[in-house]
């Protein structure tokens, strides 16, 4: 099973870790989330402006995505 696994809090929020940990126990597991926090805009859509994605080793030496837009744009990249 692939997961695709994202916050509203950045992607070096903690709980982000633990919850892939949890997760790669059932699947493949790929991180995409804001490069910073986002909280209070979870569920906007960015609309007329470029989105920047950059690859990032996460604390634990993971491979992890930051994305410069929301949680939504996060996960519409991983399914283009």
């Amino acid at each position: 099973m692939r997961i695709v696994l994202t916050n509203d809090d950045g992607i070096e929020a903690p709980g982000l870790l633990a919850a892939r940990r949890a997760l790669e126990r059932v699947g493949d597991v790929i991180t995409v989330a804001p490069d910073r926090n986002r909280s209070g805009v979870g569920r906007s859509i960015s609309f007329g402006r470029s989105l920047h994605v950059e690859e990032v080793e996460m604390a634990d030496g993971v491979t992890g995505y930051a994305c410069s837009g929301t949680p939504v744009d996060c996960v519409r990249l991983v399914a283009l």
